[in-house]
């Protein structure tokens, strides 16, 4: 069953055209067919039937005091008057604001920043519930009042359906962030969806670029280990040659398979022992074969019987 209740919808210039000479401003939103922010939907019919509480609505600066609500608005405050109120399909209701000779700056904000100022509907109506929790205006039964209004530095100025419940000490508006939906971005302001997804697309370009510095800081520490790894060989294979030649081993007992257990060697000291093996190995084949041998060390039975063959022959 629907229950009556109060209805405060907000809408802006934006969009508006201007007459000056006339002190005119046409095509002001008054009444949107659907509040994304609140979830509220006004039907064509009742946006229809609305009109004659609308023509010819007197529009005033600001909000009253809470307390003044219903009560006869000061002349002082009195700003314009709304003109040729007519309902656009799938929008809503729309009207031309005709501008009080001493209020010539509304004129100046309408098409210079359109965006921060426009009409606040103060009434009653007859709201239901849908079945997905939407609320339906079945009917306006009345206008309280139409102010022109303005929210600087909030976002709940560019919102029609926005509602600002909360006014700080300060005297600045502050908007209910939950209320904020994709919807209304879309509809209200397409240019902080515009910097949203630039955002996401520059934040997208950074990490593809942190993710090519660290594959290239990869590829880097593995070339340079390469590096280090070509110059240590390099350096142990100059170090291997200058030890076998102080050794004055023939060059019959230096074959590639010891040269690469002396490369594998730990260090130069093991470098030394195998070399001084290999020494005893080389002197003790020159010898007959029954004088034998019994203190070589373990490390020498590393040769094969072609390089003893070699020596011996």
């Amino acid at each position: 069953m629907p229950s009556l209740i109060d209805i405060t919808e907000r809408t802006t210039y934006t969009g508006a055209k201007v007459d000056r000479e006339n002190s005119i401003v046409f095509g002001v939103a008054v009444l949107k067919s659907r509040s994304p922010s609140r979830k509220r939907t006004y039907p064509d019919d009742t946006l229809k039937s609305a009109i004659t509480l609308i023509e010819g609505a007197s529009v005033y600066l600001d909000h009253p005091e809470d307390s003044a609500i219903n009560k006869v608005r000061s002349v002082r405050d009195l700003a314009g008057q709304l003109k040729t109120v007519r309902f656009v399909e799938g929008q809503g209701l729309f009207g031309d604001l005709h501008v009080m000779p001493n209020h010539p700056w509304i004129i100046d904000v309408a098409e210079r920043m359109p965006e921060v100022m426009g009409h606040s509907i103060n009434g009653k109506g007859e709201v239901k519930m849908s079945s997905g929790g939407e609320e339906i205006v079945e009917s306006i039964e009345m206008i309280r009042s139409v102010d022109l209004v303005t929210a600087p530095g909030t976002v709940a100025s560019l919102f029609e359906s926005k509602d600002i419940k909360e006014t700080p000490k300060g005297g600045e508006e502050k908007m209910d962030w939950t209320q904020v939906t994709v919807e209304s971005l879309l509809e209200n302001r397409l240019d902080l969806v515009e910097t949203i997804r630039n955002g996401v697309k520059e934040n997208a370009n950074t990490a593809k670029i942190l993710v090519d510095l660290q594959e290239q800081a990869k590829t880097l520490k593995t070339e340079n280990d390469e590096l280090k790894t070509k110059e240590a060989l390099r350096e142990k294979t100059t170090k291997v040659d200058k030890l076998i030649t102080e050794s004055k081993l023939p060059k019959e007992a230096t074959t590639e398979v010891f040269r690469q257990q002396l490369i594998d060697a730990e260090d130069e000291d093991a470098m030394k022992v195998l070399i001084e093996d290999r020494k005893t190995l080389v002197e003790g084949t020159k010898k007959p074969a029954s004088a034998g041998r019994t203190d070589l060390k373990e490390s020498s039975k590393i040769e094969d019987e072609d390089l003893i063959a070699i020596v011996q022959g």
